[in-house]
């Protein structure tokens, strides 16, 4: 999953630059590519991975 403080570019319109995202499960994941079941996320940056727990997952709101 991944949550992004910071949104660049949404192709389809459904978020404005600055917004937040949440995306579904991850599907697969190559160099900067991350796929959902709908979606195509282009990660920028270095981020971090983390663990977190299914009642913080659910805080993501």
């Amino acid at each position: 999953m991944v949550y992004a403080l910071n949104v660049v570019l949404d192709s389809q319109g459904r978020f404005n630059p600055g917004d937040w995202v949440r995306s579904s499960f991850q599907l697969s994941y190559e160099e900067s590519f991350f796929l959902t079941k709908n979606s195509v996320y282009v990660l920028l940056g270095n981020g971090t991975r983390q663990n977190v727990t299914v009642k913080d997952l659910i805080s993501l709101r």
